[in-house]
């Protein structure tokens, strides 16, 4: 019975899901950059229940592919649409913006993968929704040589 309990408890206590960010407060878990803009917002945990904010879609996704393997327990995105609305990061899409920079300058921004192409194009984006898995392996490749990476390239 005192497992059963101490098991509730823990679980009570950890969060399942994201959390609010304090905008102008927080600072960026990989760039150290103040989150001021909730529509680039992102945000992991990590196995040991740790939570990491960042201030852009391309800090989470550079830090998360630089993580040992299986410590992210889960990664969430913002929704640019509806910012500060949080979408799993492996059920996202992401677009690149051509009216519109992102914090990093890259101009990532993510959108429910249900978005239409004319939901993205009123967002003013352009070329192919990528997915999380895709993003990753770009930002892995980009650690790995600066001069490669199709995602982020201006």
């Amino acid at each position: 019975m005192a497992m059963a309990t101490l098991a509730l408890a823990a679980a009570a206590c950890s969060p399942a899901g994201p959390r609010e960010l304090r905008l102008g407060e927080e600072a960026c878990g990989y760039c150290r950059m103040t989150i001021d803009d909730a529509r680039f917002a992102a945000q992991a945990r990590t196995d040991k229940g740790k939570v990491q904010t960042f201030d852009s879609i391309e800090c989470l996704a550079d830090w998360a592919s630089a993580a040992p393997a299986g410590s992210v327990a889960a990664a969430w995105v913002s929704d640019f649409r509806a910012p500060g609305t949080w979408i799993p990061a492996a059920e996202a899409r992401f677009v690149r913006l051509t009216r519109t920079s992102s914090p990093m300058g890259r101009g990532l921004a993510a959108v429910r993968a249900t978005a239409s192409d004319a939901d993205r194009a009123a967002i003013g984006a352009e070329g192919p929704a990528v997915s999380w898995a895709e993003l990753l392996k770009d930002a892995a490749a980009r650690r790995a040589d600066p001069r490669v990476g199709t995602v982020h390239a201006h």
